[in-house]
């Protein structure tokens, strides 16, 4: 099986130009699938019972639905290609029904929690100026934080460059490594302006010119990872007064998509804007906005 596994990922790499996150997501998956098929299974002898014994063994460990849905999707992936180079005649996968799942509503900021949040890191410091900027990156454009680790500086620069025109727009590489423009407000802009001026050039110079293509930079001038913005937001959590279990970088991208369709936005304007590549995707949106209005129908209409 590890043959196999091994030669699913080599295609995802090199023929779908899978991003190195999914990779992880796949491998990380599709181990758990080997480790309890046992050493000795092999693609022709995997059967539906095996993989429904599997997924159990996920749900009675404690994982959620969504996660175990993942976890059957990652099979499926597999198998299908497997069948399709001839590894396989039937595909396993056919006898498992579709894991069932719930529809949970993101967790999201109100708008003098977000304020609270983008006011927190103060002061001169080069972290603090970074991490400023970073905040309002994330609000302002519905950012992943990958995306945000993961921002070219010419990207930054290029975007900033635009500032006389009437919109600065912003280039993110997304999933699948789909390019997606996002319009960066002013605020927004004038942080991120800040940074580069006065924020990065002095965390650059600690790795004396080695500093490397990327916006946002470590203490040390390296550059940042997922988990790193990740740190930075639940780092300035405490002192917005806001419990560090509430929020994470996806909190404020909820945040920033609801809000928009809370102002009336187009919903396929939000899709856009947050890479999404199917609008039932996005329109979690508007259950979390029609249970804003149901909130507040229920207090204020004159129920005889």
């Amino acid at each position: 099986m590890q043959q196999a596994l091994d030669a699913f990922l080599d295609c995802l790499e090199a023929e779908r130009d899978a991003s190195p996150n999914t990779l992880l997501a796949y491998r990380s998956d599709l181990a758990a699938l080997l480790e309890s098929l046992g050493p000795e299974a092999t693609p022709k002898g995997v059967q539906a019972r095996d993989l429904r014994q599997h997924l159990g063994a996920l749900s009675e460990r404690g994982l959620k639905p969504r996660s175990v849905a993942r976890h059957l999707a990652a099979c499926r992936s597999l198998f299908r290609f497997l069948r399709e180079e001839g590894w396989i005649k039937d595909d396993p996968c056919e006898g498992v029904a579709h894991a069932r799942q719930g529809s949970p509503i993101p967790r999201v900021l109100n708008a003098s929690q977000v304020e609270a949040l983008l006011e927190a890191p103060t002061g001169p410091a080069p972290l603090a100026v970074r991490d400023r900027a970073l905040l309002e990156l994330l609000y302002a454009t519905g950012a992943r934080a990958s995306e945000v680790a993961t921002l070219p500086l010419r990207a930054a620069e290029e975007a900033l460059a635009s500032a006389g025109e009437d919109l600065v727009v912003l280039r993110l590489l997304g999933k699948g490594r789909k390019e997606r423009q996002t319009p960066l407000g002013e605020r927004a802009s004038v942080a991120l302006q800040t940074y580069l001026r006065e924020g990065r050039p002095r965390l650059a110079a600690r790795r004396r010119g080695r500093a490397g293509a990327r916006c946002f930079l470590s203490r040390a001038g390296r550059h940042l990872s997922r988990i790193d913005v990740f740190r930075v937001v639940r780092r300035h959590l405490a002192g917005a007064g806001i419990p560090i279990s509430a929020a994470s970088p996806h909190t404020l991208r909820h945040s920033f998509a609801t809000h928009l369709v809370e102002h009336g936005a187009d919903l396929r304007v939000v899709q856009e804007l947050l890479g999404h590549s199917r609008v039932t995707t996005t329109q979690v949106y508007t259950h979390l906005d029609g249970a804003r209005l149901a909130r507040v129908h229920a207090q204020f209409h004159p129920d005889p």
